[in-house]
């Protein structure tokens, strides 16, 4: 694998699963360039068709067409903010996103970058087939019996707006988490300090849990609950776990939890 910081070679049996970026497929990249460039052709039926086709790849165009919702053009930013809110309510909550570079999930660590791989040679039941990089989306190898990943929430991550921090981690109903956090945030408005479980001298709008605790939520519209510096807990729903800290929504705090989360796979 190639990476920012230079190759990587990983060992077969410790990869667990191989996603394909964008990037593999070049001709794809010039395809919506293009498309959105005809959102602000002088025809109406060719930005008409463009728009339709831009519909049609979905989620994968939907990165360009945020980048274009902030163009000088006027129809090519009101087409491109249309397209893509269509396609974000349309996108399920627990669906993987898209991206750019390769991604090997290995026992140890997830790496992005480009797989020196222009073919793959995959051996089943049936007998042997190859596929070409550019049309394989996703490979997994072997699955693990759990997921784990450390990451930092930030004091400005308010659990009272939309502020919350995306871990990465997409979990799946019924599955088992179990997040371990440290640190302390500082909220200003009140002059107080808080650990993961909050500061019992006060209490958030969270139904009395204490101010400053750490709160998480499965899905962008999920129900929040309280982490605290321990959690043990099974998913009552799918989508992706978000992390915040438990203040008001005009309240602000600095500082930092330091978050272990471990999901046990299906």
């Amino acid at each position: 694998v190639e990476t920012e910081y230079g190759k990587l070679v990983v060992p077969r049996d410790q990869v667990i699963k191989i996603r394909i970026g964008k990037n593999a497929n070049k001709k794809l990249k010039e395809e919506i360039d293009s498309l959105i460039e005809k959102l602000g052709d002088q025809e109406f039926k060719v930005r008409e068709e463009a728009s339709k086709e831009l519909a049609g790849l979905g989620r994968v165009a939907l990165q360009e067409l945020r980048e274009a919702a902030k163009s000088d053009d006027i129809e090519v930013k009101t087409r491109a903010e249309k397209l893509a809110r269509d396609i974000e309510a349309a996108t399920p909550a627990d669906a993987e996103e898209i991206i750019d570079d390769d991604e090997i999930v290995t026992q140890k660590f997830t790496i992005r970058g480009t797989l020196m791989v222009e073919t793959f040679i995959i051996k089943t039941r049936y007998g042997t087939m190859t596929a070409q990089k550019k049309d394989v989306k996703t490979l997994v190898v072997t699955k693990p019996s759990f997921t784990e990943k450390a990451v930092v929430v930030s004091g400005s991550a308010n659990a009272g707006t939309d502020a919350m921090m995306d871990t990465g981690l997409t979990i799946k109903k019924g599955e088992k988490i179990v997040i371990k956090a440290t640190g302390t945030v500082h909220i200003r408005s009140y002059g107080i300090s808080a650990t993961p479980d909050g500061n019992p001298s006060r209490s958030t709008h969270f139904s009395g849990i204490p101010m400053g605790a750490l709160m998480g939520k499965i899905g962008r519209n999920g129900k929040l609950f309280k982490v605290g510096s321990s959690y043990k807990g099974v998913a009552d729903s799918s989508g992706k776990l978000y992390l915040g800290v438990g203040v008001r929504p005009n309240y602000s705090s600095s500082g930092d939890f330091r978050v272990k989360v471990q999901v046990q796979n299906k």
